[in-house]
């Protein structure tokens, strides 16, 4: 949240308009998921769902939209660090 609030200051953006105005970095909205996902582990689709919608700033449908992209194309791509 502090990212976009920072970002929509820069941008003079409200904050409301900073998940569709970053919507075409949709690789970045997916490892996003990859690290909510290590952070919490076990996290249902709906508590993934529902987190993603509130740090992205996107409507919970966005959300699980992605969250199905994700699981659709396989989480290995979405890695953001090498192991």
């Amino acid at each position: 949240m502090a990212i976009r609030k920072e970002a929509a200051t820069h941008f003079s953006l409200s904050v409301d308009d900073m998940g569709h105005a970053l919507a075409k970095y949709k690789k970045a909205r997916l490892r996003h998921i990859t690290m909510l996902l290590e952070i919490t582990p076990g996290r249902t689709g709906y508590s993934l769902t529902k987190k993603l919608s509130k740090n992205l700033g996107i409507s919970e449908q966005e959300a699980a939209d992605l969250v199905s992209e994700y699981y659709r194309l396989g989480p290995d791509q979405f890695t953001y660090r090498q192991h």
